[in-house]
């Protein structure tokens, strides 16, 4: 046993070699499904881009104040109150479910019932733009751009959904206190 512990080391690096590699392979398959829907473009925008807009949407254009003008299916809607996300923070956790396939319910389809669009998010890196809008009555997710829609599962919606409107707490308490 003259070489007992230079071959020890050596089987501690080919098992940690084993398991990133593992690891690897396993993070990339969590995400196939969600990857698919929404294109690899895309998918990197959401999870990597450098900066995130968030805005709320409402059905009836605005008599003042900017809005931007999305179309949504058969539905019209404005995007209104944008404001700049932090990268850090939740959202950064949001980013990642929304390219890993647990965050959605592959089994169920989405809804046939009239969409109460709310929120979006425009992801943007150095050469995408991608927007995600927010049904949270049916809990779905649109791809804007596309019109895929996906449903979320309904833990992910609650707590996106509380995300989303906390980031307009401070503001609707300054306007009505």
């Amino acid at each position: 046993m003259k070489h007992g512990g230079k071959l020890a080391i050596l089987v501690i690096i080919l098992v940690a070699a084993a398991l990133g590699s593992f690891g690897w392979v396993w993070q990339l398959t969590q995400g196939r499904k969600a990857r698919a829907a929404w294109g690899t473009e895309n998918s990197m925008a959401i999870r990597y881009g450098d900066r995130a807009e968030l805005s709320r949407l409402t059905a009836e254009a605005p008599a003042e104040g900017e809005s931007t003008r999305l179309e949504l299916g058969d539905a019209t809607v404005y995007a209104t109150d944008r404001r700049v996300v932090s990268p850090g923070g939740d959202l950064r956790y949001y980013r990642q479910a929304f390219v890993d396939d647990y965050a959605f319910d592959w089994e169920k389809s989405v809804a046939n019932t009239p969409p109460e669009w709310t929120h979006a998010l425009e992801f943007n890196d150095e050469t995408t733009t991608c927007t995600l809008a927010f049904d949270f009555s049916r809990n779905v997710v649109r791809l804007v751009d596309t019109g895929r829609e996906l449903h979320l599962e309904k833990l992910t919606a609650e707590k996106l959904e509380e995300f989303l409107d906390e980031q307009f707490q401070e503001e609707d308490a300054a306007v009505n206190p």
